[in-house]
């Protein structure tokens, strides 16, 4: 029963509850900001319970544990207190009942009031206008019914002193909260309305006027991540990176454990260069999502390709074809790794796997006529990329291993032509060309 969706729900929400009233003891997060800080202390089991969705969560499911997040362990102390003190006088009005009707209705309120408190510990019912209304209005009568007097045993005279003055009290601090929570509303309402119009600019791909609204809407209520998320889009697509790689970390410190934030981050960072902090943010990406997309698997091993991480792109690119079997987009960049760690073999069987499922990837002919040119079947490489050159033919890689095959079978003229249309294209071959016995001799000829 505990895996149960629903009920895990709950027991993760209660730690992330206890979590933050941790690090907010005495005063809590502030009356509604539950929302905003649970994603800091959200766990990862809570992101794979929502198949990394970036979901906001902003209720506990338990109205005594929200009260201590968000308002400290004092304010949940006098709540206690105050239910203990209304269930103490529902049951002495049912005792004190004179009439079987009198019984009824007092047993009725008795129960509606113990029936919400314990429906508080698995919901959040007195957030809600009706139940809450409900619970308050019933609360009300059975107090005004009992009288504080009747409940608590005050002498007339502490009676006469302290009482006006708590009630003075308490209605100043009840004022005053329902003001801060108006004026914080109010902020957040004119922040969404700002929010929609820049999710509407967003859509009309107007991108300036979309930063422009979100920045309304960050400057009126700084607190909510989704802002920060839209806010990056829109600069990305003005094309200030560096803007938007700010605000989408920004969006991360809300949502850490975000794949969707992780992976649009990655590749803005590879979008300005930074490979390296690209491939970190992209595995976390990985970890965070429950089942990564072709298109996260197939943008992180390029990445790794290009970092010449080629343990890590088969470990990780065997992964991503059990998730995501008969892909090319993942069997292409795996046999590329082991092209280049000198396993021919299994490139060859990659390379026509991937010819098998798409016979018009051109690129993939080169590249296994690389492979047999390592294996030493120059004939058979040499056809295969002369395919590929039908299809690229200023490609001075294929042209360059066009040469070595051509060499490798003794065919020293068409080679030399096949090196010198190469070297045209890209004359740093050269150096490789040197390194290389068989070409070597056809460079210091020209």
């Amino acid at each position: 029963h505990f895996q149960d969706p629903s009920i895990r729900f709950r027991i993760l929400a209660a730690r992330e509850a206890l979590a933050i009233s941790g690090d907010f003891p005495l005063f809590g997060v502030g009356p509604g900001n539950y929302a905003l800080v649970e994603p800091l202390h959200r766990r990862p089991e809570m992101e794979r319970l929502y198949r990394g969705m970036n979901v906001e969560i902003s209720r506990v499911h338990n109205e005594y544990l929200s009260i201590l997040a968000e308002m400290g362990i004092p304010a949940v102390i006098f709540f206690l207190g105050f239910l203990g003190f209304l269930l103490s006088a529902s049951l002495k009005l049912l005792r004190a009942a004179q009439t079987p009707q009198a019984r009824w209705i007092r047993l009725g309120a008795a129960g509606g009031i113990i029936a919400s408190l314990t429906t508080g510990l698995f919901s959040f019912n007195l957030h809600c206008p009706a139940s809450a209304s409900l619970f308050w209005i019933t609360a009300g009568a059975v107090l005004r019914e009992a009288g504080p007097t009747k409940v608590l045993r005050i002498p007339s005279r502490v009676r006469k002193i302290f009482l006006p003055r708590f009630r003075s009290a308490l209605g100043i601090l009840g004022l005053a909260g329902f003001f801060l929570i108006f004026w914080q509303q109010s902020l957040l309402a004119r922040a969404e309305i700002h929010f929609r119009e820049g999710i509407r600019w967003m859509a009309l791909e107007n991108a300036h006027r979309a930063d422009s609204s979100l920045s309304r809407a960050i400057s009126l209520y700084p607190n909510r991540a989704a802002y920060y998320y839209n806010r990056a889009m829109s600069r990305r697509h003005a094309g200030d990176r560096k803007a938007a790689i700010i605000d989408m970390r920004r969006y991360l410190e809300f949502h850490p454990y975000s794949s969707l934030g992780h992976q649009s981050l990655g590749i803005m960072l590879i979008e300005e260069g930074l490979e390296n902090e690209a491939s970190r943010e992209l595995k976390q990406a990985l970890e965070y999502s429950p089942r990564p997309s072709l298109h996260l698997y197939s943008l992180f091993l390029n990445l790794l390709l290009g970092l010449r991480e080629y343990n890590e792109v088969v470990q990780v690119g065997n992964t991503a074809i059990e998730q995501h079997p008969g892909k090319t987009e993942l069997i292409l960049p795996l046999s590329h790794a082991h092209l280049y760690l000198r396993d021919f073999e299994q490139a060859v069987r990659g390379y026509r796997s991937v010819l098998e499922l798409d016979p018009e990837q051109y690129s993939a002919h080169g590249f296994l006529g690389q492979a047999y040119i390592e294996l030493g079947e120059y004939s058979q490489a040499e056809e295969l990329i002369r395919r590929a050159l039908d299809h690229n033919p200023d490609s001075s890689i294929f042209w360059f291993h066009l040469a070595r095959a051509q060499a490798g079978a003794g065919k020293k003229g068409p080679a030399r032509n096949s090196l010198r249309k190469a070297l045209s294209f890209d004359p740093k071959l050269r150096e490789f060309a040197l390194q290389i016995p068989s070409l070597r001799t056809l460079v210091e000829d020209r």
